[in-house]
């Protein structure tokens, strides 16, 4: 074991320039190799001694560390990130002809009273509905941009704070330019938000497919209402990647984990797969341990699917809400359906809820449940603390259920799509990607 600990020459080993990351994936925890007798490595700040061994992904240093090892410099995926730091605008331009305009504040008097991250003093961009007349909108606009891969599909990442009356409208657009020479282009709406007012910073994703050079526009336009406030928005994230199929923000997650009774379960609402199975994720609480779920739901598509549910993969990711999308180390397993797993009464878990689940009766709608099938100890609240999991007192879960998963032949792989999610996939690794591809599943 003492080989494990060995010290070796800056000639033999190197971190390419990036200072020590107690962050590390590679990082042993305290305890490794350890005799039973005490830690094996104490770290000389004691607030990390806790933090070394890590395994929710590579830290922010590991990636910046790869980087400079394989030479990536520039990257395709992540186009742009503003969290409005000390009042500047990140190269976006504002524009209103009526009472209704962005501006930079710190808080508003109708709501929030912070920024996304709980700041007080911290910066985000507001347009008050308060005053002027029904109709009256501002616009806030983006750098131009330009797609650099071929799947011209974009995700749009960016909190809002909802305090105006619920007929005001925040539209999400994107306006398109033809060639060089256009200084016009055209408008798309891609979302829209309206309704009920909010009580917490809530995470928005939205799907873009620029297929040109661009810009992203935030319009907020005035109801018929009275309001007291307005619509704000902060820490925008712009990446060329699919956007997460369902986000659940659950607000005051902490305080619900810690005093609600043992073993309470959270439900989401139905969701259906892109292939068509209906179902629902479950958070089962217990007081300073949470688990993760997946349950199968009877749907409108139960006769056209195949039975038992072959080869399905689920993710469940619950979202470090780092402002910056490149810095977050978000934590998450999968499960994958296997048509022959059967309960201890020999019928199929993964089969057809009007077969073996039981009914459920849900506001108007009723249909039938599985059995719940994921992990007991998906997290414990002084780890999930550790990061960023918890902003003002809100957790957010993403999750996907897809088609028949890659065989998982990974390593290298997995190196590239890591770097991929955290925003440094570069034209070096999507060449590395493409070749690793052929020579694994060809």
């Amino acid at each position: 074991m003492e080989g494990n600990f060995e010290k070796v020459s800056k000639e033999v080993s190197s971190t390419h320039g990036v200072p020590y990351d107690y962050m590390s994936v590679m990082h042993y925890g305290k305890n490794a190799f350890s005799n039973g007798i005490g830690s094996t490595i104490v770290t000389k700040d004691p607030k990390f001694q806790d933090v070394i061994g890590q395994r929710l992904e590579m830290s922010p240093s590991d990636v910046l560390e790869l980087n400079h090892l394989y030479k990536c410099s520039s990257t395709i995926a992540f186009k742009m990130y503003c969290g409005f730091s000390s009042g500047l605008m990140c190269e976006m331009d504002h524009c209103s002809k009526s009472d209704v305009d962005w501006k930079t504040v710190t808080d508003v008097a109708g709501g929030p009273s912070s920024d996304h991250t709980g700041d007080s003093e911290g910066y985000f961009m507001h347009a008050s509905t308060a005053s002027g007349q029904e109709g009256d909108s501002a616009w806030l606009e983006t750098k131009m941009m330009s797609p650099s891969r071929e799947c011209n599909i974009q995700c749009l990442q960016f909190y809002y704070y909802h305090s105006g009356d619920k007929s005001d409208e925040l539209n999400i657009w994107i306006r398109e330019f033809q060639n060089e020479e256009d200084n016009t282009g055209n408008l798309r709406l891609m979302g829209q938000i309206t309704g009920t007012p909010t009580s917490h910073w809530q995470l928005q994703h939205v799907s873009l497919t620029a297929t040109k050079r661009f810009q992203v526009v935030f319009e907020v336009r005035k109801g018929a209402g009275s309001s007291a406030g307005g619509f704000s928005i902060d820490d925008i994230n712009l990446s060329e990647i699919e956007c997460p199929h369902v986000t659940w923000q659950i607000n005051d997650f902490e305080e619900r984990l810690t005093t609600s009774s043992f073993g309470t379960t959270m439900y989401s609402p139905r969701q259906y797969s892109r292939g068509g199975y209906a179902y629902r994720l479950a958070i089962i609480l217990y007081e300073t341990i949470f688990g993760v779920f997946v349950q199968l739901l009877s749907g409108k598509n139960d006769d056209n699917l195949e039975w038992p549910c072959p080869q399905r993969q689920v993710t469940f990711q619950m979202l470090d809400q780092n402002p910056n999308i490149k810095l977050q180390m978000s934590k998450q397993i999968s499960i994958t359906s296997d048509p022959q797993q059967s309960n201890d009464d020999g019928t199929y878990i993964w089969d057809d809820p009007r077969k073996n689940g039981i009914e459920i009766v849900d506001g108007n709608e009723t249909f039938f449940g599985s059995s719940l099938i994921g992990r007991e100890s998906f997290a414990v609240l002084t780890d999930v603390k550790l990061r960023d999991f918890l902003k003002g007192g809100s957790a957010v879960f993403v999750f996907s259920f897809q088609g028949r998963p890659a065989k998982k032949k990974f390593t290298l792989l997995n190196l590239i799509v890591y770097l991929f999610w955290l925003g440094f996939y570069t034209e070096t690794s999507e060449s590395l990607y493409t070749s690793v591809e052929a020579l694994l599943f060809n």
